[in-house]
């Protein structure tokens, strides 16, 4: 049996990221001085590459194909995350980073596929 994916070993897909990050700012206030946590969201295009591929098949001719994939700029130690084929999407990196903006303007964080 034959079975074919989507995407290969190797190929490097761009996902949408929005962080949630804390600033510290400084208020002077009658000679005293004040700090207060501020939230902000970071967006970002991360890129991911296909380090393994598995396929199962059930009894009755059902496919599973699950994708492992590691953050292409952190170095090979990490562990991949495993995502089922129809969770994955091809986006370019303008489009994943427009879509992590988005994300960014509704104070929201975002860590999808």
């Amino acid at each position: 049996m034959q079975i074919d994916t989507k995407y290969n070993v190797g190929d490097l897909i761009w996902v949408p990221r929005c962080y949630q990050e804390w600033d510290k700012e400084e208020l002077n206030f009658e000679g005293e001085v004040w700090y207060k946590d501020i939230q902000k969201f970071k967006a970002l295009a991360k890129q991911k590459r296909i380090v393994k591929i598995e396929a199962s098949v059930n009894e009755i001719g059902n496919t599973l194909i699950m994708y492992y994939l590691i953050n292409e700029d952190e170095g090979e130690g990490q562990m991949a995350n495993v995502y089922a084929e129809e969770l994955i999407h091809n986006y370019t990196e303008e489009e994943a980073l427009q879509i992590a903006k988005e994300y960014e303007q509704r104070e929201e964080s975002y860590y999808g596929i």
